[in-house]
């Protein structure tokens, strides 16, 4: 029996209980180039669904996108009105009102009566910030109780500074295989590269008295959004695990992070929203803000804005992930959303991910009285097989850290390369 009937037969027997990639180097299904393709038993496992009996399945019902629309639809025996469809789909009616419904009855070639149900249900701004208030307030009453740090004074000799550690494009749940990509990365890779980095650049900051942490998470913090595996926008991502696993993954390994970091000086943390995963990142966002609500020394700012901002004595730091906005726009647009602190500011810097490369250029404004830096900072992320068929390849992998002086501005930043850690 080949690969592609080994696999049809255990769809057949157990359904897709893993994901495209997982299935795909289970059963070595390949693509025309050779190459281990989850995409291939996407397509296998969508036909086989078509091709297979309808009469030997229960009917239920689907989610249907429709000229924009969506709608839950149901044809078959079993449901037959608005209540079935309800209790069958567990639509909470708490939190959704009914927009529309409509129910017809027919005959089928046996003579048998079959019910055709459609219903369209709609979630207003108010009802889901009442779940998600709902949500946080849960999670305070079980948000671990943190002892207070006790900071020492700063020394003679040691500038007082912001310590930002910035390590956007993780894409925790990207998939590499390492013989065909050049090196292997998956969610255990990347916790690891993730926590040991941290810990490096942490290390660089005893040359100095750190009043506080900047903690910039997101940036493509997560490689998909949604149950699909794509980016926000729709593109399939080759994802290694679930998105349960990945998320809870996660926010532990963050959780990790922060409780070392806290013990240095309090901590800022800044969700930046990236277009692999803008809701996913509201999310974690969330989960991390009830974890610390007991805690004095970490505060989180999970503001929906895709753009935050931060500052530190004459210094003021822009946040985002740089997919949407025109670098050329970013300092025009920091003095557009925070005009007084952008006068007030010394020094001005925009920090963005997206692009996986470090990179720098500086804008100066009609006047010339001060200039804007923008910065693309690096990602310690591994290659998939479509970026590495595409050729696009040769980023110097790595994480950065920078210090602000509180009256002197930029002081300079660390850097810690891929082939410092133990992958």
């Amino acid at each position: 029996m080949d690969n592609i009937k080994k696999l049809k037969k255990y769809l057949l027997e157990n359904g897709r209980d893993k994901s495209y990639n997982e299935l795909a180097q289970q059963f070595e299904i390949k693509d025309k180039a050779g190459h281990i393709s989850g995409e291939r038993v996407r397509g296998i496992w969508r036909r086989l669904k078509v091709s297979r009996d309808p009469s030997t399945e229960k009917q239920i019902p689907k989610v249907v996108d429709e000229n924009g629309k969506t709608y839950i639809d149901y044809s078959g025996s079993e449901i037959t009105s608005l209540e079935d469809l309800v209790d069958t789909v567990g639509v909470n009616l708490d939190f959704w009102d009914v927009k529309s419904f409509r129910a017809s009855t027919w005959q089928d070639f046996n003579g048998e009566t079959k019910y055709a149900v459609r219903a369209t249900f709609d979630q207003s701004k108010g009802a889901r910030d009442t779940v998600r208030e709902e949500f946080i307030e849960a999670a305070k009453k079980h948000a671990p109780k943190y002892k207070a740090v006790k900071y020492s004074k700063a020394t003679k000799g040691k500038e007082p500074i912001a310590y930002e550690v910035n390590l956007p494009d993780l894409h925790i749940g990207k998939l590499g295989w390492g013989k065909e990509v050049g090196h292997s990365y998956d969610v255990n890779i990347a916790k690891a590269v993730f926590t040991q980095a941290v810990e490096k650049l942490l290390a660089y900051a005893q040359h100095f008295h750190v009043e506080r942490i900047i903690f910039p998470i997101g940036n493509d913090l997560f490689n998909s959004d949604g149950l699909n595996m794509t980016t926000t926008k729709g593109t399939p991502q080759h994802d290694d695990v679930r998105w349960q696993r990945s998320f809870t993954l996660c926010r532990e390994m963050l959780v990790e992070v922060i409780d070392k970091l806290r013990l240095v000086a309090p901590v800022e943390v800044i969700v930046v929203p990236g277009n692999h995963d803008y809701e996913r990142m509201f999310y974690i966002g969330d989960a991390i803000y009830a974890w610390y609500h007991n805690c004095n020394e970490v505060c989180v700012n999970n503001e929906p804005s895709p753009r935050k901002y931060t500052t530190y004595g004459v210094n003021l730091l822009g946040l985002t992930h740089g997919s949407s906005e025109k670098q050329a726009d970013l300092p025009l647009i920091m003095a557009s959303e925070r005009p007084e602190l952008w006068a007030q500011a010394k020094h001005t810097e925009w920090h963005i991910g997206h692009l996986h490369k470090s990179k720098s250029m500086n804008w100066v404004d009609i006047d010339e009285r001060f200039g804007t830096i923008i910065r693309i900072l690096p990602s310690l992320s591994g290659t998939d097989s479509w970026h590495h068929e595409k050729g696009f390849v040769g980023n110097t992998r790595a994480a950065q850290a920078y210090a602000w002086g509180r009256d002197t501005g930029y002081k300079g930043h660390f850097q810690v390369n891929i082939n410092e850690l133990n992958t």
